[in-house]
């Protein structure tokens, strides 16, 4: 094929492909944002839904077997939208925390 003056030639590998970077891939890489998006709506029928479920529930829906920290930083993402950002301060003195926007 000859574009622009250049040429052009396609090959098709018909063998199996095991590059370094994809054979390092446990499933199609759900990232932080992609979880927190697709949590949200379980989150709202549900708020009290830990990691695990969130992981759970995704693995049977999508069929996508995603690491249990990403799921972890994507459900805290999914909360802190829906919610809100809450700190956890520890008041000196009185030997408790307090829970505050």
């Amino acid at each position: 094929m000859m574009l622009c003056g250049v040429n052009l030639q396609v090959q098709i590998n018909k063998g199996i492909h095991n590059c370094a970077s994809r054979a390092r891939v446990l499933g199609k890489m759900a990232s932080q944002a992609w979880v927190a998006e697709r949590a949200i709506p379980l989150l709202k029928k549900k708020p009290s839904m830990g990691p695990k479920a969130v992981q759970e529930e995704l693995q049977d829906k999508y069929k996508i077997e995603t690491p249990y920290q990403t799921i972890i930083y994507g459900r805290q993402r999914a909360t802190n939208k829906l919610f809100g950002k809450w700190l956890v301060v520890q008041i000196q003195g009185r030997g408790r925390d307090e829970i505050t926007r």
